[in-house]
């Protein structure tokens, strides 16, 4: 016995809202015909749905629990999974996009990505065997250094490329493919430093060691200006290459690029 009279629960909904809900194509008819399987009474005109829940479907009380009974009875193995539309959806931007492309070149030109700390210092520059007034030693140096080794941030990507060959070469790995795409600080009149996005490659040791057949081949100046030239290809950018001399680099095997008269 009810203390007060049943009035019945009625829910308008749509046909359209319904399939945007679920991702589906169906028809009025046919949702008509699924509710009332269920028991619900469905009157129906053109798009619009107007819908008597049974009493004893306590349990719906929303348009969207109308649209799960849908879902139910049609068979979620029937809808194809979608994506909600979202206007807030990130994009990469052109730098970004550059940036994933190069590393894909690299990587398909068998190199292997390498990730070395921001941080330089003194002691490296020295091994390095650079001058004083090297522009590798004017680097942005930090106010508060964690240590001496780390005592300014890098305006080049070559000291740590060195650093982490010498790294493995002492601990025997000597066959080494690298490349590394990072930030360089660069010192400025202002209150931040330049900061630009550089990509650097090493070879050492062999690129096919010995064999039956054939004996081990060293990397040569040669195989790196091949895969500058394989990067330049895939962004149809064209360069010249001159020749430097860099106290740090083997002498006669060394070059910078030059990209619109800028190297």
């Amino acid at each position: 016995v009810y203390p007060q009279k049943y009035e019945d629960k009625i829910i308008k909904t749509s046909t359209s809202w319904i399939n945007g809900k679920l991702g589906t194509e169906l028809t009025s008819t046919e949702i008509k015909n699924i509710l009332e399987k269920l028991l619900f009474k469905v009157n129906s005109i053109d798009d619009e749905l107007e819908i008597t829940i049974p009493s004893a479907r306590n349990d719906i009380s929303i348009k969207e629990d109308i649209a799960e009974e849908v879902a139910r009875i049609y068979g979620y193995n029937k809808i194809k999974p979608t994506y909600y539309p979202s206007k807030t959806a990130g994009v990469r931007t052109a730098e970004q996009k550059n940036t994933k492309k190069l590393h894909a070149v690299m990587m398909n030109c068998g190199l292997s990505e390498i990730k070395n700390f921001s941080f330089v210092g003194k002691s490296l520059f020295d091994k390095m065997c650079l001058p004083e007034d090297h522009y590798f030693r004017k680097s942005v140096m930090l106010q508060v250094p964690l240590t001496e080794d780390w005592a300014g941030m890098r305006n080049s990507l070559i000291p740590g490329i060195i650093r982490t060959v010498a790294f493995n070469v002492t601990r025997q790995n000597k066959n080494l493919s690298l490349f590394e795409i990072g930030n360089i600080s660069v010192p400025s009149d202002e209150l931040l430093p330049y900061e630009y996005k550089y990509a650097g490659i090493a070879l050492a040791g062999n690129k096919s060691d010995k064999s039956f057949c054939e004996n081990a081949v060293k990397y040569d100046f040669y195989d790196l200006k091949g895969c500058f030239d394989t990067i330049f290809e895939q962004f149809n950018v064209k360069v010249s290459y001159k020749a430097i001399n860099e106290c740090f680099f083997q002498t006669y095997q060394q070059a910078e690029i030059i990209l619109d008269g800028k190297r």
